[in-house]
């Protein structure tokens, strides 16, 4: 004879795991587009490469940034069509992981002011499927 409590507890641990996941993917919204993280090399590459729509990320070849002095950067990332590579002077904001970026010199289609925050948890789609 089944138990009559099987559905019950198939219910309550299918709503646990739907849970769990939802808690996830809010939690992955938020550490990307609302929690910001701390200011380094690799972090702020990656937020320039992002915000400038660099190809860096999609040919796998990574950004660099070096520090210039306290809250100036200097980061170089792959201009949009693949071709070569731009250089932004970047100003972090004080107490902050905000910053904003100038091109440093022309470039055909790479904007010339940038400006973002670097997330808690850069990821993209692309990451995931790759």
């Amino acid at each position: 004879m089944p138990d009559p409590g099987a559905p019950r507890i198939f219910f309550i641990v299918a709503m646990a795991v739907l849970a769990t996941l939802v808690a996830f993917l809010v939690f992955a919204l938020m550490a990307r587009f609302v929690f910001h993280g701390p200011v380094n090399a690799k972090t702020l590459a990656g937020s320039v490469a992002d915000e400038s729509g660099s190809t860096s990320d999609l040919l796998g070849l990574g950004p660099r940034c070096r520090e210039r002095s306290a809250l100036r950067w200097s980061c170089s990332v792959l201009d949009q069509e693949g071709s070569g590579e731009v250089a932004y002077r970047v100003e972090v904001e004080p107490d902050s992981s905000c910053w904003s970026g100038r091109l440093k010199y022309q470039s055909g289609f790479m904007p010339r002011r940038i400006d973002g925050c670097v997330p808690l948890w850069d990821w993209s789609l692309f990451d995931l499927v790759a």
